[in-house]
């Protein structure tokens, strides 16, 4: 997503969502209508990565903390939605297959 908005030049909006996954759980072929679920969806202001636009050449360690910080903000939005605080650490997909 960094390098794709670095190399167009296209804004990062941050937007959290849940509640899908009651309506479609992981593995499901058909979603779940009945009875009626909620979904709901945060939209964030445009991220500042100046910083890493004028930074010439960035390396792997700059996309990973621009990265950093565009999760960081969608797990901001994302508290709300899910009416609790963030855990510590952020789930991390590749670590748990």
């Amino acid at each position: 997503m960094i390098r794709l908005a670095l190399s167009t030049g296209a804004p990062v909006i941050p937007v959290g969502q849940w509640g899908v996954h009651e309506t479609l759980p992981k593995g499901d072929k058909l979603p779940h209508v009945f009875p009626r679920r909620t979904s709901a969806i945060r939209v964030g202001t445009e991220s500042d990565l100046e910083w890493i636009r004028t930074t010439e050449n960035p390396g792997q360690k700059d996309l990973a903390a621009a990265t950093e910080q565009v999760m960081s903000e969608i797990t901001d939005l994302m508290a709300p939605l899910r009416e609790g605080t963030p855990p510590e650490t952020r789930f991390n997909p590749a670590k748990h297959r």
